[in-house]
């Protein structure tokens, strides 16, 4: 929860749970912003009957020319959520939302 009220919308729907812990709020956020430091995946939390339930979004660090991914970007006042085409030539990816939007401006969800 990067503000601790709100989850990580792409965490929450895509993330793998990696367990259920008995933390607190504050060490639940500390556990999941320390772990993403170290491994550049996407940590976060949710309470879940009375645990804190921890997932991660794992970073895709191989990304394959003319291979689908669902990706999420940001950009122009809304956040687009779509399957793109990633192009190794370029570094960046396609899609009928938007194009040719260079890899560090996307969060790649998961393989299409």
């Amino acid at each position: 929860m990067s503000d601790s009220s709100t989850c990580n919308d792409a965490v929450y729907r895509y993330g793998q749970a990696i367990g259920m812990f008995d933390m607190t709020s504050d060490e639940a956020e500390a556990f999941c912003k320390a772990k993403t430091a170290e491994t550049g995946d996407l940590h976060d939390w949710h309470r879940f009957a009375g645990h804190a339930c921890v997932k991660v979004l794992k970073a895709h660090r191989v990304l394959h020319d003319g291979k689908w991914y669902w990706v999420q970007y940001e950009g122009l006042g809304k956040t687009y959520e779509a399957p793109a085409m990633y192009r190794a030539e370029a570094r960046a990816f396609y899609s009928v939302e938007f194009s040719g939007i260079p890899t560090n401006q996307v969060l790649v969800l998961k393989e299409a």
